[in-house]
């Protein structure tokens, strides 16, 4: 494997361990009043533009590892939005 290729996967793995434990508290708590909705929204469509372009240059590390950053920031997205809708814990 090429240095590159390590590389690659192992700031992707980091990535990915610095996203789970705010999507396990945001999962389990239900509350996201400190992440700022423009935030997420913004790192997600980063997150959705590094796969389209990790598809087009054929990197997987790239793609893997923002897939999955993808499906880690979902559910802190998706909450927020319900928080910022029906003013749920967001709003405490």
């Amino acid at each position: 494997m090429y240095f590159t290729t390590i590389l690659g996967y192992t700031a992707g793995i980091l990535i990915i361990f610095a996203y789970l434990p705010q999507s396990i508290k945001t999962i389990r708590s239900k509350s996201t009043k400190d992440i700022s909705l423009l935030f997420s929204l913004i790192l997600t469509i980063a997150e959705i533009l590094w796969i389209v372009y990790a598809i087009i240059i054929h990197s997987y590390p790239l793609l893997l590892t923002n897939a999955v950053s993808v499906v880690l920031l979902f559910p802190i997205l998706a909450i927020k939005l319900k928080n910022e809708i029906h003013g749920g814990k967001s709003s405490k």
